[in-house]
């Protein structure tokens, strides 16, 4: 077996584990942000500006506002992760009254 031979039997066959392709970017579709403006909110779970407000202030979800010291204006940025889990909770909820509403009936 001559040197080029070797050479390209070892570029077939790499370590257990490796691979000879190039990196690719990942496909990110399931992937959910971290934090969202208020138009991110909306597209992905169709809550309003004025709702995410009130959730908010009344400490259900979570978000920061960014902004220069001293600027009047800012960006105001949603917790994804805490409106994703305030809404699993609010339907976990739902189908606990239903459960019951269900029972109650049947009694």
């Amino acid at each position: 077996m001559t040197i080029r031979q070797t050479q390209s039997a070892v570029k077939e066959t790499p370590p257990r584990g490796w691979t000879i392709e190039p990196p690719r970017a990942g496909d990110c579709k399931g992937v959910l942000p971290e934090f969202g403006r208020t138009e991110d909110v909306e597209r992905i779970f169709g809550i309003k500006r004025g709702t995410l407000y009130n959730l908010f202030e009344q400490k259900k979800i979570r978000s920061v506002l960014l902004r220069i010291k001293g600027s009047k204006s800012g960006v105001r940025l949603w917790h994804l992760e805490s409106i994703q889990e305030y809404l699993m909770e609010a339907m976990a909820q739902g189908e606990q009254n239903t459960t019951q509403e269900q029972d109650t009936l049947n009694e």
